[in-house]
């Protein structure tokens, strides 16, 4: 056994000492790397795989997040700046129950409906209300926070009780308060309103307020979202310029016109109510109603009256009694119709357009102003004719001297960091076209090293090998060590430590011995050298190869 571990030791020297400094150099860096991502890799797998479990929190539920995983043991990571907490996948499961013990929220949701689930029979109306407006806010809320806008939401209603007289019911109103991380759109704002005027008894959508975590209300007066009246007359501007400007630039070239468009916009919302009667009245029915009545008269006594003393005949007068009362009652219709009108605010009172367009581009293509100033009316819907029979917008088309050199020098710039990244990119591949080209050589150095060690000498013919021999001093048959130099008699080898074959060819006599022993048979004695040292006798035919190829 101690033999064995002795040749490999020596085989494993001079492996090493026959590569040259620069494959020694390069086996060097591949060890390197390979031990590194050997390391990393092993880091990697050994890394447990982390999951989100809150995400978007606020400090005070990260606090209660972490203080449930602390309690029940299980390992977590901030991420976010602190707003999310992460755990390994394989914890999963354990970090939501303990969640769930400790009584965190992690949906962000309110109590809905499930609060009416609480009341006992003892529960007095005042509660009941109190409940029910609680639920209707909490399924508001939590029908919100679905929405992709909204971070966080919070509802909160006013319904007043309902009155004996419809004049003195007082209308439903809602407020919501919403939280964004980006700028609500119009449309959002609509949605929002439309939901919670939807789930909530006698809501009008204009009644429901809705306002940012950051104090700006986005929907007043039943308009929406975030477009004031500023705001909405500039995206009609912007959206009726681009019409226009798409429009020359096809014709007349980029860059070559200019649009500029200022609408004076109407934002008061008014709602009209008319009756319109038409065709002659007809009679649809009538009612008659007659009276009469007949009875004795009336007996006037006799006697003096009055302070004159007149005295009345004597005897009674009778004054009979009868009359006779009809009424008649008739029903007439009237075809009539009732019209009910309601405008939205942003409705355009005048529109004033102002086109300059370049001279020269006009003598370049010979364009008429006439026809582009037709095309531009056209294409902005305005509307010339003056009042009362239009609304009498104002148009202007005008040929203008315009200076390219901006656009020019934009155009250069354009190109000079369009070459700029081109270049980059060329010298990124080039880089790492070179460092690929570097490893294939190394490896292929390297290749050849370890191929030069790994060749061996399976069968060699004794008859070739005496005549390879031949010219190197080893003797044939046939020939005596009489006849023969000493020097050239002794095998060329390299003198390296360990070689059974090494001779000092300075002593004449240590020679001639070594001649004699190799004069008695050669060819088994390079035979036997071949079996006891085959790596040293497969590098001393390659040098001989090569000496005599040079």
């Amino acid at each position: 056994m101690a033999l064995d571990l002795n040749v490999a030791r020596e085989r494993a020297t001079r492996t090493v000492k026959s590569f040259s400094p620069q494959q020694m150099l390069i086996l060097a860096g591949l060890s390197i790397v390979s031990i590194m991502g050997l390391i990393a890799l092993m880091r990697w797998v050994s890394q447990p795989s982390y999951a989100v479990l809150v995400a978007g929190a606020q400090g005070a539920e990260v606090s209660k997040v972490t203080a449930a995983l602390n309690e029940a043991g299980v390992t977590y990571q901030l991420g976010s700046n602190g707003a999310s907490v992460l755990v390994a996948n394989d914890k999963m499961a354990a970090a939501r129950a303990a969640l769930s013990d400790a009584g965190v929220n992690l949906t962000g949701q309110v109590p809905g409906y499930e609060l009416l689930d609480k009341q006992s029979m003892t529960t007095s109306e005042f509660q009941q209300r109190v409940d029910l407006q609680r639920a209707l806010e909490g399924e508001l809320t939590n029908m919100l926070l679905e929405m992709d806008a909204v971070d966080s939401a919070k509802v909160q209603l006013s319904l007043p009780e309902k009155a004996l007289f419809a004049d003195d019911q007082q209308d439903a109103r809602a407020s919501v308060l919403v939280g964004t991380n980006a700028r609500m759109d119009s449309s959002t704002v609509r949605a929002i309103m439309q939901t919670v005027a939807s789930a909530v008894p006698d809501l009008d959508p204009d009644n429901v307020t809705v306002t940012d975590t950051t104090g700006r209300i986005l929907s007043v007066d039943g308009m929406s979202a975030g477009d004031d009246p500023m705001q909405m007359a500039r995206k009609y501007e912007a959206a009726t310029a681009a019409q226009a400007q798409s429009m020359l630039d096809t014709i007349l070239g980029p860059g070559r016109s200019v649009v500029r468009v200022s609408a004076e916009m109407d934002f008061n919302q008014i709602e009209s109510k008319s009756t319109t009667y038409s065709g002659d009245p007809k009679t649809v029915g009538s009612q008659t109603s007659e009276e009469s009545f007949v009875g004795p008269g009336a007996t006037i006594p006799a006697g003096v009256i009055g302070v004159t003393g007149t005295t009345l005949a004597t005897g009674e007068v009778v004054v009979p009694q009868e009359y006779t009362k009809t009424d008649t009652i008739g029903s007439a219709a009237i075809d009539s119709t009732e019209t009910v009108t309601r405008e939205n605010p942003g409705k355009v009172k005048r529109l004033s357009v102002a086109v300059a367009v370049d001279q020269a581009a006009l003598d370049t293509l010979g364009a008429n102003e006439a026809d582009l100033e037709a095309l531009v009316i056209a294409a902005v819907g305005a509307d010339t004719a003056p009042a009362p029979d239009g609304r009498g917008d104002v148009v202007e088309l005008k040929p203008q001297t315009f200076d390219t050199a901006a656009t020019e020098a934009a155009e250069e710039a354009t190109k000079s960091v369009a070459s700029a990244q081109s270049r980059d990119k060329l010298i990124g591949y080039a880089q790492t076209g070179g460092a690929l080209v570097v490893l294939l050589l190394s490896l292929v150095f390297l290749r050849k090293g370890l191929k030069g060690r790994a060749d061996e000498v399976d069968e060699i013919d004794t008859a070739v090998l005496a005549r390879s021999a031949e010219p190197f001093g080893v003797i044939a048959g046939g020939e005596t060590p009489a006849t023969a130099n000493a020097a050239t008699m002794a095998l060329a080898v390299p003198n390296r430590p360990g070689s059974a074959l090494a001779v000092a060819g300075a002593d004449e006599d240590e020679a001639r011995a070594a001649g004699e022993r190799r004069a008695l048979d050669p060819a088994h004695e390079v035979l036997d050298l071949i079996d006891r040292e085959p790596d040293d006798v497969a590098a001393l035919l390659r040098s001989w190869v090569a000496d005599r190829r040079s």
